[in-house]
């Protein structure tokens, strides 16, 4: 049926494939080996690299990710403890125009906004205590400083834990570009391959003793959009944009 490759199919998958066709090509001893190697073999290492690189960057990804989670806890817990705190100093009444003026909405300025927008909201409730007049502030103006300080000292590491986080993330999507690139580079020599192996006399099954013969499910009652590596011409191979 040929080597139909259906236009989603992930780099991982693709990059099998070339692999595969690697390691049964170096299990012989004939000229089907040096055929191989003289297609796929330079992008080999090439291969490995970004395969290499997008394992490391993802991981550092998690770990930034993983970081922000953490920051962003002890930040609503923080939050939460400020301003119960201000509450108990004003004698915890069901409302008063301080809280209201420090903690508009109460804590879910912070602890509903996207986790990026968090430090910012937690900068202006710090802002607005260090800029409260004593005179207004009553019971709360001996502790104000603290308060603006803890949150402040909770924000601040939250915003540069979230800045990171945004950089390992794009280094990531570089890396994964990078990958499929790669992958894609190396999969285009496979129809010529096939077609060069056909030439030297192999049959089709001969052929795919070395290249898997794979066809990607489609959907019921649909054709897949595939590229035809059967060595007969057909489509060309589509760009590759995950994995």
């Amino acid at each position: 049926m040929g080597f139909m490759v259906q236009k989603n199919r992930g780099v991982a998958a693709i990059a099998q494939v070339i692999g595969t066709t690697l390691r049964q090509a170096r299990q012989r001893t004939d000229f089907v080996r040096e055929r191989v190697e003289e297609k796929l073999g330079p992008y080999e290492p090439i291969l490995e690299r970004t395969a290499q690189a997008v394992v490391e960057a993802e991981a550092v990804a998690r770990d930034a990710q993983a970081r922000v989670a953490y920051l962003e806890a002890v930040a609503h817990r923080t939050v939460g403890e400020v301003r119960d705190e201000v509450r108990n100093a004003l004698g915890r009444p069901a409302r008063h125009d301080l809280l209201d003026m420090l903690f508009p909405q109460g804590i879910s300025t912070v602890t509903e906004a996207p986790v990026a927008r968090a430090p910012v909201a937690m900068g202006v409730i710090a802002g607005r205590m260090s800029e409260l007049d004593p005179a207004l502030a009553g019971p709360l103006a001996a502790r104000l400083p603290e308060w603006a300080a803890r949150l402040t000292a909770a924000a601040t590491p939250l915003g540069e834990a979230v800045e990171a986080a945004a950089r390992t993330s794009t280094r990531a999507d570089f890396a994964r570009a990078d990958r499929a690139t790669a992958v894609r580079a190396a999969w285009v020599q496979l129809p010529r391959l096939k077609r060069r192996l056909r030439s030297d006399g192999l049959t089709e099954a001969q052929v795919h003793e070395v290249i898997p013969a794979v066809r990607a499910p489609s959907r019921p009652g649909r054709t897949p959009a595939a590229a035809d590596l059967s060595g007969a011409g057909g489509p060309s191979p589509p760009l590759l944009t995950g994995g």
